[in-house]
Formats: C-alpha cells, structure tokens, sequence
C-alpha cells in the first residue's frame, strides 16, 4: 500500500511539474473568443517573489465564462492562482513564475450568452 501511495505521489508531481498549461472549464457549442492574445513580462530582478502578471478575461453585458486556456510557452516553472471560475462574468488568474526570468503567455478565453 506504501509502495502505491509514493507512485501516485510521484506521477501527480511529474505531472504538475511538466504542466506548462492552465484550463478552467470547458468549451460549449455556440461560445465565442473574446481573448485571444499573448502577455510578455520581462525579468523583474529587484523583486524576491518573482515575476507575478494578473490576467483577466471579461465578457460583455448578459455573458458568462466557459474556457479560459493559459499556456506558458517558455520553459519555466509557473504558479496559477485563480481568483474566480468560470460560470461568471469575469475570470482573473495570478500567474507567477521564478525569480530572474520572465513571463510569455498565450491567452484564450471563451464566453456564451447567459441562458435565461
């Protein structure tokens, strides 16, 4: 029983570390992109936490969130905190990476019409 509680444990930190990709939800038919961009940070060298980039996905009146997809495309180890989920008007998520490297994130958030 030891000996499968450390592989799992095992498997799940591979798996968190190798993870350069953050999903919150699902696509739905009939939703539409309203982000789709990249987000550049450089080094922030003076600051012990490291680099730290808050990103955000709004829909517009009567909308709400079902995707949002963050994908790190540099090769750095990253932390995503979100602040909300989907299923509301806006999605907000902290992403921090290490100290004295920067941040390259491609975007994409998707939002449909609030059923009535």
């Amino acid at each position: 029983m030891r000996s499968l509680l450390t592989t799992v444990l095992c498997l799940s930190m591979t798996v968190c570390i190798l993870a350069n990709d953050f999903e919150l939800g699902e696509r739905q038919t009939g939703d539409h992109s309203v982000r789709d961009a990249f987000i550049t940070k450089p080094p922030n060298y003076w600051n012990p936490k490291g680099t730290i980039v808050t990103v955000g996905v709004t829909c517009p009146v009567n909308e709400i969130t079902t995707y949002v997809k963050i994908h790190n495309i540099n090769d750095s180890q990253v932390n995503y905190n979100p602040y909300r989920g989907v299923g509301t008007k806006s999605v907000a998520v902290k992403v921090t990476g290490k100290r004295d490297e920067g941040l390259w994130l491609k975007v994409d958030g998707y939002c449909i019409e609030k059923s009535q």
